[in-house]
């Protein structure tokens, strides 16, 4: 994995809160696909590369009779999700600090797994669906939202820099293992590892309802 939040450009609160704003922006927008797809409330739920817990503080409020599991390799940020969400009973909440490639859980544990803008970051995505698919439950269900630039740009007024920002920023990524044209690759990926009922739909965020700050 490629990404670090001690490396990122800004400083490590300024990262947090945009992550924050990031995350809670598009949620109602996002929890309306989740449910589509099958997540429900009661089911165990796992969230793969949880980070601080912003979109695990989300699911906790949305899923009141869920259990979630938080996976999360960075031990500073799952620090902060700790603290953010340290009056959550640990019947409805556990923390794993484990590795997507390796994740320290039994077989066939969880109904559902979200996986939120991690796959962009990954070397090895064939290796992360076999070892999530692991994981879930017979019948269970896997979401991933992720992001693809060849669908990204719709602006206005128009930024003439930003086609070449984004090639920028995606070099970048793939020089370091990382694909930020993934989201087109997900659907073959997944069905060459076994996945079945696969579907692909693409979300709009757009500045001008959300803000421009998560952007």
């Amino acid at each position: 994995m490629i990404y670090n939040i001690q490396t990122a450009v800004l400083s490590f609160q300024e990262e947090l809160e945009r992550l924050k704003v990031q995350a809670i922006m598009g949620w109602p927008k996002e929890f309306r696909n989740l449910e589509w797809y099958g997540l429900k409330n009661g089911m165990r739920v796992l969230e793969v590369g949880s980070g601080p817990g912003y979109i695990t503080e989300q699911l906790l409020n949305s899923l009141p009779g869920s259990e979630i599991t938080s996976l999360e390799i960075d031990r500073t940020l799952q620090a902060q999700a700790k603290e953010r969400l340290k009056d959550v009973s640990s019947e409805r909440l556990k923390f794993v600090e484990s590795s997507i490639y390796q994740i320290d859980l039994p077989d066939e544990s969880f109904d559902f797994v979200v996986a939120r803008l991690i796959f962009l970051h990954l070397n090895n995505p064939v290796e992360a669906v076999q070892e999530i698919y692991r994981v879930l439950k017979p019948g269970g269900r896997l979401a991933i939202i992720d992001v693809d630039d060849g669908v990204f740009g719709a602006v206005n007024p128009d930024v003439p820099a930003l086609h070449t920002v984004l090639m920028k920023i995606a070099d970048y990524v793939a020089q370091h293992g990382g694909n930020r044209l993934i989201g087109r690759s997900l659907p073959r990926l997944l069905s060459e590892s076994g996945y079945i009922n696969i579907d692909i739909d693409s979300v709009l965020q757009h500045s001008d309802v959300l803000g421009i700050e998560g952007f």
